[in-house]
């Protein structure tokens, strides 16, 4: 009987460890506080480049609501009215207009701002011979999505190791984008329009209103 004990006590003794050697998930019970985490976790970590994130302040309280592109689709078939951010966690631009785009929302009491994250959900293109070839599908929704915004969304192109650019025939959501949709009708894609030179450098004072009106300009179409 000591030896079973002895064997319950071990056992009990090794999943304290194992779990106090792991750092566990936070349990999140609402979207605003799981977007809250999955930005501001990146701060000051490092990429595959060596360059160090942008340290962000997310709100408590953003309307950030989670979306996969199915669902966009099926809001859109609803002739819904809404905002709708791509974009995801570690993507240098997507934190660079960030906080710029949650003032901005707040301000223009836009809830919710629904949000998808589109860091390996799109599709991939690769070349091969000097033509585009999509190696990998984007997931559910992504490729019936596209034509619903395609009077918003620019041309996907990647280029070769000259610089040329090379046509994949297809549109892309691009990180960041936010895009209004009215109606069921995409109306307007938001971005920094180019005020951004380096994603990672100063976000000025004078830059960052530029972008508020960017977006508050953006989030209006909807009042």
């Amino acid at each position: 009987m000591k030896r079973v004990i002895g064997t319950i006590c071990i056992f009990i003794m090794v999943l304290l460890l194992v779990g106090c050697g792991k750092e566990r998930m936070p349990i999140f019970t609402t979207d605003a506080e799981r977007f809250k985490y999955e930005y501001e976790s990146v701060n000051g970590t490092r990429d595959d480049n060596g360059m160090k994130a942008r340290t962000l302040t997310v709100p408590s309280n953003n309307s950030v609501i989670y979306a996969s592109y199915s669902e966009i689709i099926d809001l859109m078939e609803q002739g819904d009215s809404f905002a709708v951010y791509f974009g995801f966690a570690k993507c240098p631009w997507c934190r660079a207009c960030l906080e710029a785009i949650l003032e901005s929302a707040a301000e223009c009491a836009v809830s919710p701002l629904y949000y998808v994250d589109v860091h390996t959900s799109r599709d991939t293109y690769e070349l091969k011979n000097g033509k585009a070839v999509k190696t990998e599908e984007g997931e559910e929704g992504y490729a019936r999505l596209l034509p619903k915004f395609e009077n918003v969304l620019s041309d996907y192109i990647i280029y070769d190791a000259d610089e040329n650019e090379i046509q994949t025939g297809e549109k892309r959501i691009y990180a960041p984008n936010l895009i209004i949709v009215k109606d069921g009708t995409a109306v307007k894609l938001a971005d920094d329009n180019g005020l951004l030179d380096n994603p990672y450098g100063d976000v000025t004072e004078e830059v960052y209103q530029k972008m508020k009106k960017i977006y508050t300009d953006a989030f209006l179409m909807l009042q």
